[in-house]
């Protein structure tokens, strides 16, 4: 039997696809900082008015969907396919601020980070009822031209922590950029979660767990005083990769605790119900924060993981989790099965889907 399905939501998501795609082409002159827009309080009535819809949505039987957007050609055809295959978008944004994920050189942290060219993909999504976390795959301040995002620290973290050393200066650099990033969210009412450091825990980035405990806490302090010394209203996030590592960080400071979880753990999520349990005790909100499934040996080839078995999967191991948010590529959700009924099941909230007071 041939299936209907609501257009609720879909004017939106065409409309701001176009923009999407209208921003590509204007490229950073869409982003600028403004002057002193809203007030402390008022953000903060912003950020407390989230955080409960947040809440509400981890107490009920509804899922927010997410992908992962970093500006590029490839992605924006990715969330193209999404419209015109399902209809929908998704509610939550995952945008990338660092130019070319860490991977390539820049002269300088300007360059380095691209938050004048993702704000104005965000600001569009936030003003179309979008949610927005960003991410950072930020490069390595060893390094003169940076890049070098799985390069390892050789000096356990020495010159990073030294004061005006010329790592550290590159590394407060790149904060600065950030800072100056999210201000201007801020300045146009936007309250994006922030999730500094991810899968510390693991060995595969610079910041990893193969540096000492103390150097790891110094770079999330680093972070953490960077946006709030700047005077930034954000949700902090924190996600965790799935191995056994020691996980350094100050749990006070974070709203949401989540974890990314991948290939064969993401088929079977039974991996993630005792963390789950441990981040509900630690009465934080819970979220996947990456997720993706793809066991292909190639990039290119299809996914064959159903859409729909997310859903189960989450009302089995961590049925009080707000959000999934897919990843990108091979790992996203035009590239599994059944995307189209996952992006129309009523207990999936989509772009147009996101409703609260106090936004």
């Amino acid at each position: 039997m041939q299936r209907s399905y609501p257009d609720w939501g879909c004017n939106m998501a065409k409309k701001i696809l176009s923009l999407l795609f209208f921003s590509l082409t204007l490229g950073a002159s869409c982003g600028h900082l403004l002057a002193e827009g809203l007030d402390r309080e008022t953000l903060e009535s912003k950020k407390g008015a989230l955080l409960e819809y947040l809440k509400s949505v981890a107490l009920s039987d509804k899922y927010l969907s997410g992908q992962r957007m970093n500006s590029t050609e490839g992605h924006l055809r990715e969330w193209k396919w999404l419209l015109s295959n399902t209809g929908r978008l998704p509610a939550i944004m995952c945008a990338e601020y660092c130019t070319g994920s860490g991977t390539k050189n820049f002269p300088d942290a300007e360059a380095a980070i691209q938050w004048r060219r993702m704000n104005a993909f965000i600001f569009e999504h936030w003003e179309r009822g979008g949610l927005i976390t960003i991410t950072f795959h930020f490069p390595n301040p060893y390094n003169e031209n940076f890049s070098g995002l799985r390069q390892k620290v050789r000096d356990g973290g020495a010159a990073i922590c030294s004061e005006s050393s010329p790592v550290r200066l590159r590394w407060l650099a790149l904060l600065d950029e950030v800072a100056k990033g999210v201000k201007d969210l801020n300045s146009k009412g936007v309250v994006p979660e922030l999730r500094p450091l991810h899968e510390s825990n693991g060995k595969w980035f610079w910041w990893g767990a193969y540096l000492p405990k103390d150097v790891q806490q110094k770079l999330e302090d680093d972070f953490f005083d960077k946006i709030e010394s700047a005077g930034c209203v954000v949700i902090w996030h924190k996600s965790w990769g799935m191995v056994d590592g020691d996980r350094i960080f100050k749990p006070e400071r974070y709203d949401i605790i989540g974890y990314d979880v991948y290939q064969k753990k993401a088929w079977n999520l039974s991996c993630i119900s005792k963390l789950y349990k441990e981040v509900l005790q630690m009465g934080k909100i819970f979220q996947l924060s990456e997720f993706g499934t793809h066991l292909g040996k190639s990039a290119s080839s299809r996914n064959t993981y159903e859409c729909s078995d997310i859903i189960s999967g989450m009302d089995k191991y961590c049925p009080r989790s707000c959000a999934s948010v897919w990843w990108a590529g091979p790992e996203g959700i035009h590239n599994a099965n059944g995307a189209r009924e996952y992006m129309n099941n009523p207990r999936i909230i989509t772009l147009g889907g996101v409703s609260y007071k106090g936004r």
